[in-house]
């Protein structure tokens, strides 16, 4: 979870009142003092860390209040302050994207009350976007995020993607419930991100899940998908101190025809060969003579 603030201000009695508030917010301020700096810091850190910054209007090499579009860039939001006077700069800090506004001198309950209300507006937004991006069930991203990440990404003929759906699941919901169904679909989407960190994970829904390797050649994509099988195969999930065994069927694509969907299409028909040839392992687009089984 965020719990960085940055801090931009080139006055150190400033700095040092204004991270003594955001201590006290249970959050972690990052203190700089000038535009270059806090640039600095943006570049070597991941700006996905902080939950926004305190952003001074005048600045020694931001004089104009340059430094707010500046850190705007990193998509952070920013609360502004000033003490040049809230007749104009309140509009100007709101029409360069600032979030909030706050006039110095001000009181410490003034600026704490500023912070943390709009710490916990982004952090309500933050909760509602992993809400509309994630799985409930098994805390994987989903098909709509899925999709939204591969809109804006240029495939290439070293890209693949697997569809991967548990064998005989509806015996499993049969026979030890949905409580023992979603006991299994979580255990394998805990298997699945640890064995594929670096790459795009999603539940599509139901038992099935979606993989995209970029670029990873197919027979590595393939090595890869063999070594989760295998684990999946030989591991139980436990349910009312009863194993459930289970096993996976996985479909395997690279042949990126212009469009995302024209390669699940193919993975989702090597994904039925799968099925059909005694499930429990790979192939490759639609030939048999890729599938490896067991």
């Amino acid at each position: 979870m965020k719990s960085k603030v940055l801090v931009v201000d080139d006055s150190s009695t400033s700095v040092r009142v204004v991270s003594h508030l955001i201590k006290k917010a249970d959050k972690t301020p990052i203190s700089v003092f000038s535009l270059a700096q806090a640039l600095d810091v943006l570049n070597d850190q991941a700006s996905d860390e902080f939950l926004c910054a305190v952003v001074d209007y005048t600045l020694p090499d931001a004089p104009r209040g340059e430094a707010i579009e500046a850190v705007l860039e990193y998509n952070i939001p920013v609360i502004g302050m000033s003490s040049e006077g809230p007749s104009f700069l309140s509009a100007r800090f709101i029409k360069s994207g600032a979030n909030d506004y706050l006039n110095r001198p001000y009181c410490h309950e003034e600026f704490f009350c500023c912070v943390t209300q709009n710490i916990e507006n982004i952090e309500n937004i933050e909760a509602i976007r992993r809400a509309a991006n994630s799985d409930y069930l098994t805390g994987l991203p989903n098909r709509r995020y899925f999709f939204h990440r591969l809109e804006n990404t240029t495939s290439s003929a070293q890209d693949c993607v697997a569809l991967i759906d548990l064998d005989f699941f509806k015996k499993v919901n049969d026979t030890f419930g949905h409580e023992g169904g979603d006991q299994v679909l979580k255990d394998v989407a805990r298997l699945l991100a640890s064995h594929f960190s670096q790459h795009l994970i999603a539940r599509f829904g139901g038992e099935e899940f979606c993989v995209y390797f970029q670029n990873t050649p197919v027979e590595q994509a393939k090595a890869s998908l063999e070594v989760f099988r295998i684990a999946f195969s030989e591991r139980a999930s436990w349910i009312n101190q009863q194993p459930i065994k289970c096993t996976t069927s996985i479909g395997l694509s690279n042949k990126f025809e212009g469009e995302i969907d024209g390669m699940i299409s193919l993975a989702d028909l090597a994904l039925y060969q799968a099925k059909k040839l005694g499930r429990n392992q790979i192939v490759v687009d639609e030939l048999q003579a890729n599938a490896q089984t067991i």
